[in-house]
């Protein structure tokens, strides 16, 4: 494991994944609609230090509907963020199932941080692993087996 230093962290990733409660089918079409669409006009809304995207995972998961992306600059912003979400119409009806955190440093190839993509993308990828500088530099005889 890598232990970096707080100044060598520059900013952070919040991935939180929902699921509807049972009692989100008990409701009508239009409040499921009412709902939804204040919830996705909360994330809209300009926020200082923090940016969010919504993904939804139907069909992918069968224990999770939705992730919530977000980034920030401190772990503080993105709570900010997120408690009024929290409150909104849809709230009781979403059930958190995880949260995973993440922290952006400056990449120690290139010496600049590489900012994360903007919100309008369709699709999110996340590889979960660090790289080393080991991984940048494989022996020949890994790099022909890798191919």
């Amino acid at each position: 494991m890598t232990l970096y230093h707080a100044e060598d962290l520059h900013g952070y990733y919040a991935y939180e994944f929902f699921s509807r409660t049972p009692g989100w089918h008990g409701l009508s079409w239009q409040d499921q609609a009412m709902a939804a669409h204040r919830f996705v006009e909360r994330l809209r809304e300009p926020f200082p230090h923090v940016s969010a995207s919504v993904y939804s995972l139907r069909g992918l998961r069968s224990d999770r509907e939705v992730l919530l992306w977000l980034w920030g600059d401190s772990l503080e912003a993105i709570s900010e963020f997120v408690t009024p979400l929290l409150e909104a119409p849809v709230a009781p009806h979403l059930a958190l199932v995880e949260t995973r955190l993440a922290s952006r440093r400056v990449s120690a190839y290139t010496g600049t941080e590489e900012d994360p993509p903007p919100p309008s993308r369709r699709y999110l990828f996340v590889y979960p692993f660090v790289r080393t500088r080991e991984w940048y530099q494989p022996t020949p005889g890994r790099a022909w087996t890798a191919h």
